[in-house]
């Protein structure tokens, strides 16, 4: 695929996820998409299995189609923020936030994986499993968590139903089918109908917290490794998406890592040499 078709792919839309993998190898990342290359090792598949299962969302089927994905993300997030005002813990909330400024429009989508009352405030707190023990190097992971923590902050002054139209291009009415709702246990097939609930619901959580919490788990057994702990910057991090964003904008070229060791376990590496 092109590079330049590659980049107007993720100019009005792109994942936190994307923008983390920007801040490990970005030329990684850029290959990835090129060649259309999808990596899907045991670990990953372990540490998706382990989050499935805290969310208790292990036994849900796997959708096949764009708009049963999107309707599951939305009906959860719904299911858990309703949890969240119940016994003070949401996990698996997909958000879509609008950080477009004045002569630029970008929404960022992802779900973050917990959102804690303590303190009576709301903690952000990104779960990473390991197969392997000790804390890992974290750049990527502080900055995916600390941009969940910008979306929740700028989702409790926007209208969540008006980014989620925006964001994918939706019309009201659309629907989860019949057929997947049944098989996934889903009432209201209506996606803007529930989304409309997640705006009220998000607007009416407590204020958030700066600090937010990285832990890591061992994948087999679920043991806690170690946790970080930090307070999110709001000056870096608006220098981090320009950064981020100049690369999907064409005003700069992919940026090789510069540490050898990412490179010497990475899948890709035949692509560079």
């Amino acid at each position: 695929m092109r590079l330049s078709k590659v980049k107007r792919r993720f100019a009005k839309r792109i994942a936190v996820s994307r923008i983390a993998e920007q801040f490990w190898c970005e030329k990684k990342l850029e290959i990835k998409l090129m060649h259309g290359i999808e990596i899907k090792n045991d670990a990953m598949a372990v540490g998706e299995k382990v989050h499935r299962e805290v969310a208790l969302r292990d036994s849900l089927p796997e959708a096949d189609n764009f708009l049963d994905w999107l309707g599951l993300q939305v009906y959860f997030s719904n299911v858990s923020l309703s949890q969240f005002y119940k016994n003070g813990i949401a996990r698996e909330v997909f958000l879509v936030a609008n950080i477009s400024q004045e002569n630029w429009k970008w929404f960022l989508t992802g779900s973050v994986d917990e959102l804690k009352l303590r303190g009576g405030r709301v903690h952000i707190i990104e779960r990473k499993t390991r197969k392997s023990g000790g804390i890992p190097a974290n750049l990527h992971h502080r900055i995916q968590a600390m941009l969940y923590h910008r979306m929740l902050g700028m989702l409790k002054r926007q209208d969540y139903s008006e980014n989620l139209k925006a964001a994918y291009g939706l019309k009201e009415g659309v629907r989860i089918s019949r057929e997947f709702a049944e098989k996934a246990g889903i009432g209201n097939r209506e996606i803007m109908s529930i989304s409309y609930e997640i705006s009220t619901k998000i607007m009416e959580l407590p204020s958030l917290s700066d600090t937010i919490w990285l832990i890591y788990e061992r994948q087999r057994g679920g043991e806690t490794i170690g946790e970080v702990k930090f307070r999110v910057d709001e000056a870096w991090l608006e220098k981090i998406i320009d950064f981020a964003r100049a690369y999907w904008t064409g005003e700069r070229e992919a940026l090789k890592t510069k540490d050898d060791w990412k490179c010497k376990y990475c899948e890709l590496r035949r692509y560079c040499e």
